[in-house]
This record gives structure tokens, sequence and C-alpha cells, in this order.
């Protein structure tokens, strides 16, 4: 069974894959297109499965995912750049439960990651994966909070992104959306949170699974998974916001997507550098390229 395929059985609940694959007229990607490159080879990424990276507004602090063959363990890890990416650790919150897709927010005091860690005053069980938030201070790291409700749903909710007026974009699996899963945002309120779809000019009945925002949400780069009209799997897509709403997506191409898994968006503080996950070389890597390459950046 390919890679991709194991995948989307492991992780059916969490990515929104689908057994059911539409008809395709899938574009055809040319190898020689995929010009990204492995970062950190050896010291991130390694052989075993590695998504998600993160960086603080210094640049010098990195946290990224690790999981097992299956899928079945995902952990946060930190390195930190002293002339070259220092040996990762695990991340001092997390090791015990599935802790995933960790994006700091702009200003740096915050991390936000999925995980399905028992909801507090709940089932002591593995929950679903919910949004949860980790302070970072000069002593260290706080303790993981959950996000209220509405974030919070009885149903999958990952992959968060943070913008700078503190609105948390994430991906739902919850009743009521245009597909499987769909892209979601969170306006801070007095009280909480807002939750609104981003509705149907990023939305569709196949599943949207992940999010990366623009800090002054101006863009968003974001997965789409199974489009007959992308490379297959999971691809990349990018859209930008104008008084109209966001523009139609636009799949990034083959110089970042492949027939395999690609995830994991994130663009680097100062807009340089696409950050994203693929599969394209067998296990999970990070990889790299130059924003303007894709033409990802403010409109």
């Amino acid at each position: 069974m390919k890679m991709r395929h194991l995948l989307c059985a492991a992780v059916m609940v969490v990515l929104g894959c689908t057994s059911e694959r539409p008809a395709r007229s899938l574009q055809t990607a040319d190898p020689e297109a995929f010009s990204a490159e492995v970062f950190a080879a050896g010291i991130v990424s390694s052989d075993q499965g590695e998504s998600w990276i993160s960086f603080d507004p210094s640049g010098d602090l990195a946290v990224f995912g690790r999981h097992n063959a299956n899928w079945g363990e995902h952990t946060l890890y930190v390195t930190r750049r002293e002339g070259g990416w220092s040996d990762p650790v695990v991340a001092p919150f997390s090791g015990t439960y599935g802790d995933r897709g960790a994006r700091f927010s702009p200003d740096g005091r915050l991390l936000f990651f999925s995980s399905n860690r028992p909801r507090p005053g709940g089932d002591p069980e593995p929950a679903d994966y919910n949004l949860w938030v980790v302070e970072r201070t000069a002593e260290g790291w706080g303790a993981p909070q959950l996000l209220p409700a509405p974030v919070a749903s009885p149903a999958a909710d990952a992959h968060p992104s943070i913008a700078a007026d503190g609105t948390v974009y994430f991906a739902s699996g919850r009743a009521g959306g245009a597909g499987e899963w769909d892209l979601y945002l969170a306006r801070p309120t007095s009280d909480g949170y807002a939750v609104e779809s981003l509705g149907p000019d990023i939305n569709t009945p196949l599943p949207e699974t992940d999010v990366y925002v623009d800090p002054q949400q101006r863009f968003l780069v974001f997965v789409r998974t199974n489009d007959p009209s992308g490379f297959g799997g999971d691809d990349l897509y990018y859209s930008e916001r104008s008084e109209d709403g966001w523009s139609a997506p636009r799949n990034l191409g083959d110089a970042v997507n492949t027939p395999e898994y690609e995830y994991g968006p994130l663009v680097s503080w100062d807009g340089s550098r696409l950050y994203f996950t693929s599969h394209a070389n067998g296990p999970a890597d990070l990889y790299e390229i130059a924003a303007q390459e894709v033409a990802v950046g403010a409109p």
C-alpha cells in the first residue's frame, strides 16, 4: 500500500481523508520541477517523520512535530539556532499525548497547537483533537490551556495559525460545514471567541485541512485534499484577501506539490521563505523554498 494511502487510513478522523476519491483529471507533476530544499537535513529533518515547523520572531528557536510510522503518536520538539540548529529535544509540555501543528503567535509569547490530551474536568482518556495554547516566558513554558467553546467543538479541531490581532485560523470537522473538513477563524471577544467559516471562497465539499494566515490577514496558504484538478493527496493552495473577500484559490504548482502529501505551510516572519511538510521522498520531511518562487507574499 502506498504511503499516502496508509496516511489516509491512519488519520482519517484528523485530516479529513476520504475513502471515496473523486474522479480526477490530475495535473502531471514534473519531478524535476520540485525545487524545495530539505530543512536542516540530518538534524531536524531525519529518517523519522517531521511536520509543522514554526519559528519564534527571533528566528532562532523553532518548534516542530515528529510522528511515528503509522501516525499514532505525535510529539513536539524544540531546536535552537546556535550556529547551526541544535539537536532537537522534546518540548517540556509534550511527549505524553498526541501534540502536533504548533504555531507561534506573532509576538512570540504564545504557542498554539493541536492535541488529543484530555479536556479539563472530563474523561481522563485522550480526546479527539482540540486547540491548545501554552505561554512562553523568560522562565520557560507554562501549562497548556484548552481554547474554550465555540473554538472547542464536539468534532476534531486542529492546525491553528494566529494573526497579529489574535484571530485564530484553524481547520475543523465540525457539523454544518461545506465538506468533511473546513477552515474557520475565531475572533477574540470580550468573553472568549466568535467563530465563523471562511465561506465558499475557500471551503468546498473537499477537505480543507490546514491553514497558514499572514499576520495581517492579507493572504492564506492552505491545504486541500484530493482536488481533482490538483496533483494528488494534499496540495498547497494560495488566496489573497481584498474588500471583496478571498480570491479564487491558486494551486502553488509542482515546485512544491507532488502526487504525495504536502501540508503544514508556514511563511517566515520576513516573508522570504515558505516552509512545509512533504512526503515526496518517503517519510515526511520539512522543506523550504523562496516564497517569491511560488508567488507567495503580501499583495
